[in-house]
């Protein structure tokens, strides 16, 4: 019980914080699709058998912090296209993204980018 107050008191807080720091944008509606966009910070891997969803990784995999975009939100990434968020990792936290490329040169190519992504809801 005290775990689950922490956490939804956790979540509110980043929340807020978004909110206030004018990270993502107000909600905004494209056809009967509802998104709003934020800046993230991605980076890409290419390594693992499954995600912390149980999937096996695929174009489309995002890995992000689930305290800030719960598993299976959908986001458009500019230059990579659509993803879903299906995975975490330790260095994956707050605004950061971490999308699967088929390959260790396609990480490296990707390198690290800072892009306004879309997330649906």
């Amino acid at each position: 019980m005290r775990r689950c107050l922490r956490l939804l008191f956790l979540a509110i807080l980043i929340l807020l914080l978004v909110i206030q720091t004018g990270v993502c944008s107000k909600p905004k509606k494209q056809g009967s699709e509802r998104y709003y966009e934020a800046t993230f910070t991605i980076t890409a891997y290419c390594y693992g058998t499954r995600t912390a969803t149980g999937t096996v990784p695929k174009m489309g995999t995002v890995a992000a912090d689930p305290y800030v975009l719960p598993y299976g939100t959908k986001v458009h990434i500019p230059g990579y296209g659509k993803g879903t968020i299906e995975d975490c990792g330790g260095a994956i936290v707050g605004n950061r993204l971490d999308i699967w490329l088929p390959t260790e040169n396609e990480c490296y190519a990707w390198g690290v980018r800072e892009k306004t992504v879309r997330v649906y809801y």
